[in-house]
């Protein structure tokens, strides 16, 4: 007959662990922690403008590193600097507006906010790698590098985004709603 093993002093009981899983599974079938109340239409438009409100007031100075790294000739440490904080600050806002929760009618509203923040995060971060690249002799990097000259277009479609969102929360109807 084969010797048994005492278990471990510091070792739970095996019915401990039993109970604990018992009433974790209990609690998780009764749903003793509901899920959070859905906010209202107009907390979730507040929430969306603030964070594009954010995003159109960083906009100057994304607009200004972008624009730097396509100057001609040496590129500052600063400009790299200014870009760095720029990355943080559209992503944390892009994590932000991910992190929103929605109706369905604003859906639209959400992702085309989104794709543009996405946009402004990659803008600087492509003009930042052209700007300081080990590759400065290349002259195909550098006539990309020198055809950078802002955040263009994709600047104005947020701030469109931004006073669509502000009309909405004051409670005017879009042209494109009305038609509905």
């Amino acid at each position: 007959m084969p010797a048994t093993t005492a278990p471990h002093p510091s070792a739970p009981h095996p019915s401990a662990a039993l109970r604990r899983l018992r009433h974790a599974l209990l609690h998780w079938r009764t749903g003793r922690h509901p899920a959070p109340a859905r906010p209202s239409r107009q907390d979730q438009l507040q929430a969306l403008l603030q964070v594009l409100d954010e995003a159109v007031a960083a906009q100057p100075l994304a607009d200004q590193v972008v624009a730097a790294c396509g100057e001609p000739g040496p590129v500052p440490g600063s400009v790299a600097q200014d870009g760095r904080r720029q990355l943080a600050t559209f992503n944390r806002l892009a994590a932000r507006l991910h992190g929103l929760v929605v109706d369905n009618d604003l859906l639209e509203l959400h992702d085309r906010a989104s794709r543009l923040l996405a946009y402004h995060l990659w803008m600087i971060n492509e003009s930042l790698k052209f700007a300081f690249t080990c590759q400065r002799d290349n002259a195909r990097i550098e006539a990309a590098r020198l055809r950078i000259n802002g955040i263009g277009a994709p600047g104005n479609a947020l701030r469109r985004v931004r006073d669509e969102v502000r009309q909405l929360a004051l409670g005017h109807r879009t042209a494109e709603q009305a038609r509905w």
